[in-house]
């Protein structure tokens, strides 16, 4: 279905995963879980309570609590309380548990979300060193933040890693990679060809982060083109 484009909801997810549970099939039922938030649902209570008596059943009480940790953080955010669901993790962190790959990533959500960027970043390359892989939502927020406060090369670099590991990466990550290839060679004709296709993706318009990429990376090619004494002075 997702090959087709065919849009899953968290009802068919949440089927999906207690039928593994059910079966005993704990494993694929955590990937549709990581499946389910990189399609930028957040999992309900009963998809929660699932998995975690599962992994409970199969004795893996670590990450039966780490996913208890991660229903008590969704629910701090579904009430606004984004300190004391940062307060969880760095609780987490100080432990002996060791945090899994969707408790790194809620972490920087979180951070970004409190525009706490550097923080963010920080927990980005714990996940990397854990080599592991951010959720998809992970990397389009995190790229966001970057974008607010004019971190474009480290978005680029973010972009990159994003694409290197994900089958599906989003569209606008794609477009930042072309319009980045086509600043390089200062032919603006080109940029606007890649903006008027953008424009008519079904998606919709490009966000405003993409166009601060776009302006930033245009302005960039204006300078170069200033040095190197070819752009006309008024």
């Amino acid at each position: 279905m997702k090959e087709k484009k065919y849009l899953i909801d968290r009802a068919i997810y949440g089927s999906l995963i207690e039928a593994y549970v059910a079966d005993g099939n704990v494993v694929s039922a955590c990937d549709l879980l990581k499946d389910l938030m990189d399609s930028r649902y957040m999992a309900n209570l009963a998809i929660y309570n699932s998995l975690i008596r599962g992994l409970c059943t199969m004795k893996r009480v670590d990450r039966a609590y780490k996913l208890f940790q991660v229903t008590i953080q969704e629910a701090l955010l579904k009430d606004g309380e984004v300190n004391k669901e940062l307060e969880l993790f760095h609780e987490l962190n100080d432990s002996d548990l060791v945090p899994d790959t969707i408790i790194y990533s809620n972490a920087f959500l979180r951070y970004v979300e409190a525009g706490n960027i550097h923080k963010a970043c920080t927990w980005y390359n714990r996940i990397k060193e854990s080599s592991s892989v951010p959720s998809l939502v992970a990397y389009y927020s995190l790229g966001k933040g970057l974008s607010r406060i004019g971190e474009i090369h480290v978005v680029i670099t973010l972009i990159r890693d994003c694409l290197a590991h994900v089958t599906s990466g989003p569209m606008e990550f794609k477009y930042t990679l072309t319009i980045n290839y086509v600043c390089k060679f200062n032919n603006a004709g080109k940029i606007i060809e890649v903006v008027n296709e953008m424009v008519e993706q079904p998606t919709g318009f490009p966000s405003k982060q993409l166009y601060m990429q776009l302006l930033y990376m245009a302005c960039a090619s204006m300078e170069q083109l200033k040095r190197q004494g070819k752009y006309l002075q008024v």
